[in-house]
């Protein structure tokens, strides 16, 4: 279990390390606004055509395998993402990128369905949590090395080398994959359940929420409550604090509620603070309520993944790969959206596009109380 929470603290730190060190990557590329957002978009095509291509790798190495690959290359990018120098140099180390997280996504979150199909207990929330916090950290790292002037190669060469031993390590431990009791061993993806499609659905409107509290939050802070932009900027932090607080507790909790209360009563809350955000005029209210909406959404998508991998009908890695997709479209398309619905209608009518996907969400969850798995 403490490999399987390292790997999601790597990837997470990695993720924020890049992200927060975007405006060096910016000037180290020679690119403006629009070539970023092009460098952006191949990032996202890069994971899409990773989430193509695993269900025939899936044919042919494992899950562990897999993980393994990917942890070497995400190493390997950080190493190499300091050596773009132009616009075009960006744009494919990002595809690669993109590629090497969805990957580690998928095996990762096969790794998590092994560990409790073995044990019979249940991890996936308080894994997830482990990206939440490697994500804060690699904020805040990253933030530090941008304040000491510490150059871009530097901070990820740094990043690489601290992770390299214990990732080593890590890897020895790693399950082989596990087969859902009744299910058949072939791998591959196969006929694609009913129901699988529904969690990917499912899944598309709660990464996508998420997508906009992280891409339009702090606009709306600034724009539309009048918040000063120290402020505004802690939205997608607190955001992601009290999602890693309510994974990491969240397990124990599901084992007593199940998951269908779980989710239902967490969109609720998460639909009250989006309601908040949408009508208060105070800022110091709407920063609590991106965080009701951290707390209520933590749940979704690790119980999604969870649920589809213990299937019996389609081998879990190929499950996490069709909610993965559907997520990470969603991601791709509904937060870009909102610019052009603010445009039309205003940022904070715009909003009710995500109160609309937690209405949804809410909907979803007497689906998943009668769906197996």
């Amino acid at each position: 279990m403490p490999s399987c929470f390292l790997f999601y603290f790597f990837i997470g730190v990695a993720y924020s390390q890049v992200t927060s060190r975007m405006p060096a990557l910016k000037e180290l590329a020679h690119v403006d606004e629009a070539g970023l957002g092009l460098a952006l978009s191949s990032l996202g095509a890069g994971s899409l055509l990773g989430f193509a291509t695993i269900p025939f790798l899936l044919k042919h190495i494992s899950s562990r395998t897999m993980l393994r690959s990917a942890t070497v290359a995400n190493v390997a990018l950080l190493f190499g993402i300091p050596l773009v120098f132009n616009l075009e140099s960006l744009c494919v180390t990002f595809a690669f990128l993109g590629l090497a997280f969805a990957y580690f996504e998928v095996a990762m979150n096969t790794q998590i369905i092994n560990l409790e199909l073995k044990s019979g207990g249940q991890y996936m929330l308080r894994m997830h949590a482990g990206f939440n916090v490697g994500a804060l950290t690699g904020s805040l790292s990253g933030s530090a090395f941008a304040f000491y002037s510490i150059g871009v190669g530097a901070n990820l060469l740094a990043v690489g080398l601290f992770f390299c031993i214990p990732l080593i390590l890590g890897s020895l431990f790693l399950l082989e994959d596990v087969t859902p009791e009744g299910m058949d061993k072939k791998k591959g993806m196969g006929k694609i359940p009913l129901a699988v499609i529904f969690c990917g659905i499912f899944a598309l409107c709660a990464y996508t929420i998420e997508g906009a509290v992280a891409e339009w939050g702090s606009l709306v802070m600034i724009q539309e409550k009048n918040a000063s932009e120290s402020l505004a900027a802690l939205v997608y932090g607190s955001f992601s604090f009290v999602t890693a607080l309510t994974r990491f507790g969240a397990d124990k909790l599901r084992s007593m509620i199940g998951d269908f209360r779980l989710i239902l009563f967490g969109a609720l809350t998460a639909f009250l603070g989006m309601s908040i955000v949408i009508f208060t005029s105070s800022p110091y209210l709407t920063l609590f309520a991106y965080g009701l909406c951290g707390v209520g959404l933590a749940p979704v998508v690790p119980v999604i993944l969870s649920k589809v991998g213990h299937r019996n009908d389609i081998h879990p890695a190929a499950a996490t790969t069709v909610v993965s997709l559907f997520g990470y479209s969603g991601v791709l398309v509904v937060p870009p959206s909102l610019g052009l619905l603010a445009n039309q209608y205003g940022l904070i009518n715009a909003m009710f596009l995500p109160l609309g996907l937690i209405f949804v969400v809410v909907m979803s969850s007497f689906v998943i109380r009668k769906m197996k798995g």
